[in-house]
């Protein structure tokens, strides 16, 4: 499940209670994995996971290689590698425009490496909305992401690219084929 840090009402300063009913909602309709859609999860919601048994894909928001978010990186990994809910990093949210170019390839290259000194146990993703694509991070990243381009993706990039496994969220949406070329 793809979820937002925020909940009607309340915006996303949540009571603590609320995390807990929202996780086992999620548990009761059969979820059993939550990514911190495009920041990264409070720790109160990190407890309820772990309490819950609900695997979390923990999200840093921006991809940048600026000290300023490296440090941002490197503070999200320290602080959340040892809960037993997180089962895999999420380098970045759709960086739109760029994310196919030689350059954010290498600025993914440089959180990845910075992902596995921290935490050699897990690995790492991109939530990526070029379903088609293979430019770029997508070259890199140990885990390709499709965000909502998942129902679009054509058999011949897990055919081309049978180490690189996958993982895709949907929305139903229809595809993007010009952003897809």
């Amino acid at each position: 499940m793809c979820c937002h840090q925020d909940h009607a009402g309340v915006g996303s300063a949540l009571p603590d209670y609320l995390q807990y009913y929202r996780i086992r909602l999620l548990k009761d309709m059969g979820v059993n994995s939550y990514r911190t859609s495009h920041n990264p999860p409070t720790p109160e919601l990190l407890d309820a996971c772990d309490s819950l048994g609900m695997l979390v894909l923990d999200e840093n928001r921006l991809l940048n290689s600026s000290p300023e978010y490296i440090d941002q990186f490197e503070r999200l990994i320290k602080r959340d590698r040892s809960r037993a809910c997180v089962f895999m990093w999420s380098i970045a949210n759709e960086e739109f425009g760029v994310q196919a170019t030689q350059l954010w390839k290498t600025i993914a290259q440089t959180l990845i490496l910075k992902q596995k000194e921290l935490d050699p146990t897990r690995t790492s993703t991109y939530a990526s909305d070029l379903a088609n694509v293979f430019k770029g991070i997508n070259e890199v990243i140990p885990v390709r992401g499709f965000n909502y381009q998942a129902l679009c993706v054509q058999p011949t990039i897990i055919r081309d690219h049978p180490d690189q496994p996958v993982d895709g969220y949907r929305n139903g949406k229809h595809c993007d084929n010009k952003r897809d070329l």
